[in-house]
């Protein structure tokens, strides 16, 4: 097993009381009290009172528990941002739609619903919608996401109101086959109705 390396600052405190590991062996040193305060998740884990020693089910390293997670360390650390007080630690920017996508799955998971917030936020931002607001479209449509969910029909459409074929290499989000054929004209029903049911199922929240 590879061995795991401490996050940079500020997640490197020497005065932490809980150890992070990410997905990619990344330790982050952190409060309990910011995790607490932002997640209930969180704040019913650490209510568990964590043994200050090693044993078969919990590893200790410098006398912290480490708690492992599934996310990278990039995820970890964007998540970790958003709950830091911001004389610590700046919010992290969220201009790629796939990290955006990582930390909208993961402050799902962890009941971080103002992360959460901010991460829909994100994937409606003009910087991440004008570059694919194909996948912005099924991926918000999918996740109930009302407003991201027009906002990405409507400029979708402005891109290619004539489109009724999307290739593969234009939406790396798909299956292995292309978008139905059907798909514009439900874009243009999102932008005249509430989206109610799944239309896009084969699309999912990460990439394959």
């Amino acid at each position: 097993m590879t061995d795991s390396v401490y996050a940079a600052a500020p997640f490197d405190h020497a005065k932490a009381d809980i150890i992070l590991r990410s997905s990619d062996n990344i330790d982050f040193r952190v409060f309990k009290l910011f995790l607490s305060l932002a997640s209930p998740f969180f704040e019913t884990l650490f209510d568990i009172p964590q043994p200050a020693e090693a044993s078969e089910d919990q590893e200790v390293k410098d006398g912290l528990a480490v708690v492992p997670v599934i996310e990278d360390s990039k995820t970890v650390d964007a998540l970790l941002r958003f709950c830091y007080p911001c004389t610590l630690a700046d919010d992290p920017t969220l201009d790629v739609l796939q990290d955006a996508l990582d930390v909208l799955e993961a402050a799902r998971k962890y009941s971080l619903d103002s992360i959460e917030k901010k991460a829909r936020q994100a994937i409606s931002s003009p910087k991440i919608l004008e570059v694919e607001p194909l996948r912005c479209f099924a991926i918000a449509h999918r996740g109930r996401l009302r407003e991201e969910t027009l906002l990405a029909a409507k400029q979708t459409l402005a891109h290619s109101p004539d489109s009724r074929l999307v290739s593969r290499d234009r939406a790396d989000h798909c299956s292995r086959s292309p978008f139905p054929a059907y798909l514009p004209q439900e874009m243009r029903r999102c932008c005249t109705c509430s989206p109610g049911r799944h239309i896009v199922d084969h699309v999912s929240l990460r990439e394959q």
